[in-house]
């Protein structure tokens, strides 16, 4: 998988809008990513091809998912 085919505005686990700045830089403020405390559980969920390259949602981070 290419990093072209991944969208990068959805959350890789639940496929939900993931509010990433990264995706819209002409957002004004911080990433709501840059300062959460992502459990390592969460982050395993992600499938391994897209660690690194695409945000989790706020919920999934939060531990719940849709």
């Amino acid at each position: 998988m290419s990093n072209a085919s991944v969208d990068l505005s959805r959350c890789p686990i639940c496929g939900a809008p993931n509010a990433c700045t990264m995706v819209s830089p002409e957002q004004a403020r911080d990433c709501w990513c840059y300062t959460a405390e992502i459990d390592e559980a969460v982050m395993d969920r992600v499938p391994k091809e897209k660690r690194g390259i695409v945000c989790v949602c706020a919920r999934c981070a939060a531990g719940g998912s849709a």
